[in-house]
């Protein structure tokens, strides 16, 4: 097995020779010590690293129960031939979002944990300025024109509008309401 050397200036950890079993107990027990904002998990599939996700959060959950976590995939973006292309970009969206999210502050009080795979790391994703020039953001209490917000999801943001909003990137009106399933909901 060849050595990993990680900068010492670095917050990582690399448990090398331990039985695969054992990761999610290690992983959890480090995160419950340090409680950082995000906790990226890498696998060789997405299947991997779901399980190691999913069973880390679990443990974390045991833990610190009070500790409110965010558990994300972030895939490859496949074909768009593929039958789940659209539902696969979605949840990239959404990771990609709740990142970003962390990064300038926003959501202190949980932690983000994102499972994914080299590939998918080093897959293709949206320049964050260009991203937040089309994010909406709607806050309690907001006043927002009903027009506006049905053109800016329709035109800006390429939502379908539908007469029942079921699916990620649709929107659908009716009467004075707009119920929208937005792509980097989870």
């Amino acid at each position: 097995m060849k050595r990993v050397l990680l900068p010492k200036e670095e917050r990582a950890i690399f448990f090398p020779s331990v039985p695969e079993s054992i990761n999610p107990l290690l992983l959890a027990n480090s995160i419950a010590k340090e409680l950082p904002k995000v906790v990226m998990l890498i696998d060789a599939s997405i299947t991997q690293s779901e399980k190691l996700g999913e069973d880390t959060c679990a443990l974390l959950e045991f833990i610190q129960p009070k500790q409110k976590i965010d558990f994300m995939l972030l895939d490859e973006i496949p074909e768009n031939t593929h039958p789940e292309a659209f539902e696969r970009h979605c949840d990239r969206i959404s990771a990609l979002s709740q990142l970003a999210a962390k990064e300038i502050n926003q959501h202190k009080e949980s932690i983000l944990v994102i499972a994914s795979t080299p590939d998918a790391i080093l897959s293709p994703c949206p320049l964050i300025n260009q991203q937040q020039e089309i994010e909406i953001t709607i806050s309690k209490g907001e006043t927002i024109a009903f027009d506006k917000l049905r053109t800016q999801l329709a035109e800006k943001m390429d939502y379908s509008c539908e007469i029942l909003c079921e699916e990620s990137g649709q929107f659908s009106v009716r009467g004075g309401l707009i119920d929208i399933y937005p792509v980097n909901g989870n």
